[in-house]
């Protein structure tokens, strides 16, 4: 198995902290971090997080790690329709690398948008692109950073998810093959919802002055790629029985990161361009479900 592809994700979600980590100042935000997505790579989990759970349902859209039996099977997931849809990474769970749904999670890094916020507007994709050119699009239209969620139906898509548990403290990036023991994933003609955030290069870039530009955790994406990202799928089962609804969990296959040579046949993204952003505790739950 190739590991390139899970390697360019994982980096991207260092990357992706500079997009969207801005002072508290700059409050209402439009995009949220929970967590520390250098710590994601380290394998590890924020001592202010351990016992902390957050809840879907105070998002409209996000994207990263969850766990919801417990840190053992922290895995992909992503956020929608007020759940959170993971894929866990506990080997000892009957639940282990199968499609979970829950309201509420933990986490050592979650990138998602406000509740209250609307999209700005839509774009509709064009048949016969890859998922990387859609990235770089997206990155060249909206520097400073973009969420984008939706149905799309891939021509071929590509995809892999972690599977084992990345909070040992062994760091993920020089030991892929650890953590990433099953095969890339293809299907064809697939339909999935997918959210994704992605920004340009430039906004990355170490030569501007650092009060013009995010702390960055980690170096922006090596050429020729101009944009850093993480983009994740829910796979479903067929056509959304509503297009205008989040997915249903009878409809839902497995969760994964897209391969970027995923190929699109249509779809339609509503984007959530970033101009505020912060770390966040709107989402946080009281409960321990």
């Amino acid at each position: 198995m190739s590991l390139q592809r899970p390697l360019i994700a994982l980096a991207a979600v260092g990357a992706l902290a500079a997009m969207i980590f801005l002072p508290p100042y700059l409050r209402p935000v439009d995009a949220c971090l929970v967590g520390d997505p250098e710590a994601r790579l380290a394998a590890t989990v924020p001592a202010e997080l351990r016992d902390v759970r957050l809840d879907a349902s105070r998002m409209r859209v996000g994207l990263g790690a969850a766990a919801v039996g417990g840190w053992e099977d922290l895995g992909d997931a992503l956020a929608v329709g007020g759940q959170v849809w993971t894929r866990p990474t506990d080997r000892g769970s009957e639940f282990y690398y199968r499609l979970l749904v829950n309201r509420t999670f933990q986490t050592n890094a979650f990138v998602y948008v406000p509740l209250a916020r609307a999209p700005a507007e839509r774009l509709t994709l064009t048949a016969g692109a890859t998922a990387g050119e859609v990235i770089e699009q997206l990155a060249n239209a909206h520097a400073a950073g973009v969420i984008v969620a939706g149905y799309v139906r891939f021509a071929e898509l590509h995809t892999i998810a972690i599977a084992e548990p990345a909070v040992a403290g062994v760091p993920v990036l020089q030991n892929a093959p650890r953590y990433y023991t099953r095969p890339m994933e293809t299907a064809r003609n697939a339909w999935a919802y997918v959210v994704g955030a992605t920004q340009h290069r430039t906004a990355l870039d170490a030569g501007r002055p650092q009060a013009l530009r995010p702390p960055r955790l980690l170096a922006p994406p090596a050429p020729p790629a101009k944009a850093a990202s993480l983009l994740h799928a829910l796979r479903l089962t067929g056509a959304p029985a509503d297009p205008a609804a989040a997915p249903r969990p009878d409809q839902a296959l497995n969760v994964g990161q897209v391969a970027r040579d995923s190929k699109i046949a249509e779809g339609v993204l509503e984007l959530y361009p970033i101009a505020r952003a912060a770390a966040c505790t709107d989402a946080y739950s009281p409960g321990k479900r």
